[in-house]
């Protein structure tokens, strides 16, 4: 038997405030206005890595941002913006996933930073 959910992780590891802040998509005007600021406890690993994009640039992330559930629902795809730890650096979002629970539901967003 599936189960409706997938387990979720402790409470315990989202540990540090972050505030997120996506950039939607173009308006009217040409320019793309930023979303309200959604601040969230989250749980951040800082360990670096390199991927490639499809224009075969090398880039380095600096690390994977997880908050649990959707953290913007009313936005379809998330490809632009910002993640800053209180008052400490801004990392630019670099890419962003969704995982889905089994019964459709997210599960958590997954933003990874640069």
């Amino acid at each position: 038997m599936i189960p409706d959910k997938l387990p979720m992780l402790p409470k315990k590891i989202f540990n540090q405030d972050w505030t997120i802040t996506v950039d939607q998509e173009l308006s009217e005007d040409g320019y793309t206005p930023p979303a309200d600021p959604v601040a969230e406890k989250c749980w951040f690993s800082g360990k670096a890595y390199q991927v490639m994009d499809a224009e075969k640039h090398i880039i380095r992330l600096e690390g994977v941002l997880v908050a649990l559930g959707d953290l913007f629902p009313d936005i379809p795809e998330i490809a632009k913006g910002t993640a800053q730890k209180g008052a400490g650096k801004a990392y630019k979002i670099y890419r962003c996933q969704r995982p889905l629970n089994p019964d459709g539901s997210v599960y958590a967003t997954v933003l990874e930073l640069m």
